[in-house]
């Protein structure tokens, strides 16, 4: 019997936290929840009909590449994609069947780059996991490289427009993306970076790929798939694993991409104009101390 429990009563710094049941107060928590299935469940093994997160028999011969982590297994996920597969309206397909079809490519991207390698002063932006979050970079780079450090490192990344910079390890932040626009081609990447490739624009739009990748369902998955191995965490090769639901009409997945598009070289352009503000000022010989 496996079990995933999500609410243990208190927030990180241990205060309790209550939740409302008409005029009574409870402990948010589902432990007990858990515990009282155990104890309903004979020999361990609750029938599916009755299974949920927070209590599900795993047979041996279900056990995926030695894994015991309850939240890999979660039923209430399979049901969840259980009824987008039985619709008309989505074709569920895994990353890793996309990368069969080279429909996708995904390469490992990225340098190790030492603390001396980088600096503030530098022209070339790099790129670290922290410089992004709700698919943008930073205005201006915290860190930045030198010519020579990224000509050094150029060819194993190979950036195109399009592509996408998935965080596949780190801590709090796996998941997060970015997709790149001719103005985000100059840079050096962190190695804690994915790139993902539409190689066939017409099947999958990489904006309509970036927009998949942040769904609940799609994220949630990824959630489920990434562990922690030793002081950090990581997604791995099981992102391979992680089902994407295609609308199967191709009007609506091209609207949804020209939307996202849309909203994306509006937040690009902002950032173009607030640079040269900056950079008008400083041809003037303005300059204002911190």
């Amino acid at each position: 019997m496996m079990s995933v429990v999500e609410k243990c009563g208190h927030d990180t710094r241990g205060n309790e936290i209550y939740v409302k049941d008409g005029e009574k107060e409870f402990l948010d928590e589902e432990f007990s929840k858990a515990m009282k299935m155990y104890k309903n469940s004979q020999n361990r093994v609750i029938k599916e009909s009755n299974s949920n997160r927070l209590g599900f028999t795993l047979y041996e011969q279900n056990l995926k590449n030695d894994i015991w982590v309850p939240r890999y297994y979660d039923p209430d996920t399979e049901e969840e994609l259980k009824i987008m597969r039985d619709s008309e309206e989505f074709e569920m397909v895994s990353i890793q069947g996309l990368v069969d079809e080279q429909i996708l490519e995904m390469k490992m991207v990225g340098a190790t780059v030492s603390s001396s390698e980088y600096n503030i002063y530098d022209k070339v932006p790099f790129l670290r996991t922290s410089d992004i979050g709700a698919w943008e970079t930073r205005n201006y780079a915290v860190q930045n490289v030198n010519e020579e450090t990224y000509l050094k490192y150029k060819e194993n990344q190979k950036l195109e427009e399009g592509d996408i910079l998935f965080i596949k390890d780190g801590t709090y932040r796996i998941g997060e993306t970015i997709i790149l626009t001719e103005h985000d081609l100059k840079m050096l990447v962190q190695n804690h970076f994915l790139k993902i490739r539409s190689l066939d624009r017409k099947r999958i739009n990489p904006y309509f790929l970036l927009y998949l990748l942040h769904i609940p369902i799609v994220r949630k998955q990824i959630d489920e798939k990434t562990f922690v191995q030793s002081t950090i965490s990581t997604v791995g090769d099981r992102l391979n694993e992680v089902i994407l639901p295609i609308l199967r009409d191709e009007d609506k997945r091209e609207e949804i991409a020209r939307e996202v598009r849309e909203k994306i070289m509006l937040r690009v352009q902002a950032k173009l104009e607030i640079r040269n503000i900056f950079k008008a000022e400083k041809d003037k010989g303005v300059c204002y101390e911190h």
